[in-house]
Formats: C-alpha cells, structure tokens, sequence
C-alpha cells in the first residue's frame, strides 16, 4: 500500500513539472508579442514617441508664431505710439505749422507697377479721333514715374496728411518715336471712364505708410485755394463769361442723347439733370469775372504753375465728372487744370468738368489730354521719422510735341 502511494506521488511531481515548463513557455511567448506590439506602438509612424515628437515639433511652432507676433507688436507699437523713438507725427507737424503745404517728403514710391489705360475705355478706340496721328492703349509704369511727394494738406475723413505728386506721371506712349506724356481721352467714353481710370492709375503709389492712394480730384484743389461750400463755387464761377448756365441749375432737354445712350446705340432719350460743372481763375483778372485769390506763392507753384495747355506744359487730369449747361443741350466732361486754354479765351483755370467731351444735343465728341496726377493719404500715426521733411526738388521738365 505505501508503495503504491509512493508511485501515485512521483507521478503527482512529474506531472506538475510538466505544468510548469508550459505556462513558462506561454508565457514567454505572450510577452515577446506584447513587446513587439508595444515596440510598434512607441516607435512606428502612428507611435507614441512619434507622435509625442511631432507635438512637440507643434508646440515650438506654435510659441514661436506667438513670439513672432508679439515681436511684431512691439515694433508696431515703437512704429507708431513711442514718439520718443519715432520722431513727431507729421499730423501733429503740421497742425503746429511745422509742417506746410507745398514741403516736400521722402515718401517711397514702390519699385514696380503698370496700368493700361485701354483704348476702348478712353474713346480714342473711335473712328472720327485723330490725335497725334493713331493712339491706342496707353501704359503708365511706375519704375519710369519714381515722382518727388509734397505735402497737399490734411484729409478731413482719416484725419492722416494728404501728399500730391510733385509732377504728373507720364504714359509709355510714343508717336512717330516720340513720347507723348499725357493722357489721351475722347467723347462719352471718356466721360463714363475717365474719373475711374485715372484713380486706377494712381492707386499704384500706395505703400505701408498710405491708407489710400488715388489720382487728385477737384476736391483736393478746392481745399487748398479755400472753396469751401457751394456759395463759394457760385461765387467764383464765370460760366456766365462762356455762356453756360450757373452751378446747381436744373436742365431738361427731350429728344437727345446721355453719354451711355449713345454708345449702347445712339438711343435718343430724356437728357435731365442739374448743373455739377463749373470753373474758376487763379490771381487772373477777366473783365467782368471774379477770381479766387491765393497768396501762399509755394501753393500756387505747386498746383499752377508750368501747366499751360499747348502741349507743352504740365496741365492735369482731376479725377472728377460734370455735367454743365448750355444754351439747348448739356456737355459731359472730366475736370482738369490748365493755363492759357486758348480756345476759352482764360488763363490759370480749374475746370471743374467744364471742358465737354460729349454733347447731347447731337452726340458731339471731343477730346483733351493731361497728366495724371497721383495723391496718396497717409496713416495720421506715421511720423518724421518715417517719412521725414526733405529738402525742395527741381522738378523735370516736359518735353512734348
């Protein structure tokens, strides 16, 4: 009987020995796979330490972008607020006289740039214009117009300083191999066009420093010479010297054409309107007429002088439309300023849309030319130091046909 018992328990351990080695093998099987998944889990390409790498990659990013910006702050807040580093503003200049109409500024103008003024915007695509002989699209490049800036006054809407262009650009236009500085435009057209296209053509002068720019309008004009309200434009207005009607007069003339009638097909209609058109003198007596007086000598040069209207002078576009009354019809124009217009029989004149381009009475079409003049107005923090007072420039000279 012992004996039996003695065998039932050899073959008890042998059995459980058996057991063991086993579960020893199972287990190490089970742990090199749970090694391998978690090998692949840290290190793969959707792995824990990848992925942990790229979120740190992300955060630096991310800190730097908001250091970037908080840098970029910091200088803006320097650029614009810490006078103390930056220089005056030239607002507060110029409020303080400091600063004065007609003073030149370095005002960068941008390295590059081109508009094409298209033939069939300007009117001179018409069969019946013939200027200079054929004149088609007419490009303005600015890496050709690097212009002098001098100050114009303040812009009442921003409150920021208004800068005019020393001189007017000048077009890539050649005739015969000559250039032909001017903008050209004819009939209803240009009428319809015109303002837009001359501010297209000065909207290549904004840079960091300009809220707007655009071409000078007769607004900018009026500001200077001090024609303030409509009482003062009907007080310096000789449109009654050329026969034409009074500023703010009504017109209603059945049975003729407006310039967009005209070109969508030469439809007769109802021609009705006030009076937007006008034109003054600057220090130029005509008998009978008054004239606007300004004795600031550096503003006058700045906006009169060297613009005679013989293709010789720096006469100029104002980006502005008019309709104006004559005897039986109404004439459509663009305003422009010019000296010696020989065919009004005035001198020193600022047409605020009263040279016609368009006729309603029987589609009469015109044409006249002048320089495009661009204006640029400032950010009121801009300071000295960033576009800083220089000293007078002597302006090109024209050379024209």
């Amino acid at each position: 009987m012992k004996k039996t018992n003695a065998k039932k328990e050899k073959l008890k351990r042998h059995y459980n020995k058996g057991i063991t080695l086993i579960a020893l093998v199972i287990t190490i099987i089970v742990l090199l796979i749970l090694a391998g998944v978690s090998i692949a889990m840290l290190t793969g390409e959707n792995g824990v330490l990848t992925k942990a790498q790229e979120a740190r990659d992300e955060y630096e990013k991310a800190s730097q972008e908001e250091q970037d910006t908080i840098d970029d702050l910091e200088n803006k807040i320097d650029e614009y607020v810490d006078g103390s580093n930056q220089g005056k503003r030239l607002v507060e200049m110029y409020d303080s006289g400091e600063l004065n109409i007609g003073d030149y500024v370095d005002y960068k103008n941008p390295m590059s740039g081109t508009y094409t003024a298209y033939a069939t915007d300007t009117g001179v695509d018409d069969s019946d214009f013939d200027f200079y002989g054929l004149i088609k699209d007419q490009v303005y490049d600015v890496s050709n117009n690097q212009l002098n800036w001098r100050v114009l006054g303040k812009d009442e809407k921003t409150g920021g300083i208004k800068l005019i262009a020393g001189s007017p650009m000048k077009s890539n236009t050649e005739v015969s191999g000559q250039k032909v500085p001017y903008l050209l435009m004819y009939g209803a057209k240009a009428y319809i066009n015109g303002v837009n296209i001359l501010n297209s053509i000065g909207a290549l002068y904004k840079n960091e420093y300009a809220i707007e720019a655009r071409s000078v309008n007769i607004d900018d004009i009026n500001d200077v010479v001090g024609i303030n309200t409509e009482e003062d434009i009907k007080k310096y207005n000789i449109s009654g010297y050329l026969n034409g009607q009074q500023y703010g007069t009504q017109y209603n003339y059945a049975d003729q054409y407006t310039p967009e009638s005209w070109i969508n097909g030469k439809k007769k209609t109802t021609v009705s309107d006030k009076v937007d058109a006008y034109m003054y003198t600057i220090n130029s007596q005509i008998d009978t007429c008054p004239y606007v007086t300004i004795s600031n000598t550096r503003a006058y040069d700045m906006l009169f002088s060297d613009t005679e209207y013989n293709r010789k002078g720096k006469n100029y576009w104002l980006a502005s439309s008019g309709k104006h009354g004559w005897k039986g019809f109404a004439g459509f124009s663009i305003a422009l300023v010019a000296k010696d217009i020989n065919t009004l029989g005035i001198d020193n004149a600022v047409l605020a849309g009263f040279a016609s381009f368009f006729d309603s009475n029987d589609g009469d079409s015109y044409e006249y030319y002048g320089g495009v003049r661009p204006v640029v107005i400032l950010n009121p923090n801009v300071t000295e130091k960033q576009i800083p007072v220089i000293e007078n420039k002597v302006e090109e000279t024209w050379n024209v046909l």
